[in-house]
């Protein structure tokens, strides 16, 4: 939602942010802001992208075909922004769902 914000669209920051995820809430919070896209639709620049484990959820946007980027943790040697490949291999299996802000405009160059 930072990285949204920081674009100049409109989204309301999540509050009592939880490090066990609550799947219900993460994905009503985006349906509240965001547009759902069907699993018929490719990963595209700039939408939203929803991974999940067996015991974790997260968010990211997709940068390019094929590739992500989003907040890594301290355990992962420090906050910060990383980028990722989704490949058959990683991320690929674990994307649940894709979203776009309304306030984007697709198919413009």
């Amino acid at each position: 939602m930072r990285a949204l914000a920081d674009a100049g669209l409109k989204v309301e920051a999540p509050t009592a942010y939880r490090r066990q995820p609550d799947p219900r809430r993460l994905i009503a919070g985006l349906d509240r802001q965001l547009i759902r896209l069907g699993r018929d639709v490719a990963p595209a620049a700039g939408m939203v992208a929803l991974f999940r484990g067996a015991d974790w959820l997260h968010v990211g946007i997709i940068a390019a075909p094929g590739r992500f980027i989003h907040a890594r943790g301290p355990e992962d040697v420090g906050p910060g922004v990383i980028e990722h490949l989704i490949d058959a291999q990683s991320w690929g299996p674990r994307l649940k769902g894709l979203w776009r802000h309304p306030g984007m405009v697709w198919g413009v160059h």
